[in-house]
């Protein structure tokens, strides 16, 4: 535990560094639009924000898809569980039973 806290804490260092020795201002321009001249601290916080929940939600589009499949497989299960039961019942009161067994 301790050791990704060091790197953790080593990572945020190392950026704050990064972004501390790039704060002059740069031109933004989209197309034709355009706020105008922005700090380069703001646009790589803003990137790595935007990265970050682009991939949150990514990955939450991933997982919704994978409980649905999860619970689609668990449903299989308990209708091949409960064919199989049958099965067995069906099975057994077909058996010839011998002279002794009740």
């Amino acid at each position: 535990m301790q050791v990704k806290f060091i790197i953790v804490v080593i990572f945020l260092l190392l950026g704050g560094w990064f972004l501390a020795q790039n704060s002059q201002m740069v031109e933004i321009k989209f197309f034709l639009w355009g706020p105008g001249e922005i700090s380069l601290l703001v646009l790589v916080v803003f990137s790595l924000l935007s990265g970050v929940v682009l991939s949150l939600f990514i990955s939450l589009v991933d997982q919704v898809k994978l409980r649905r499949a999860i619970k689609q497989q668990k449903k299989e299960i308990k209708e091949l569980k409960e064919k199989a039961d049958l099965s067995e019942h069906i099975s057994q009161e077909r058996s010839p039973r011998r002279h002794g067994d009740t």
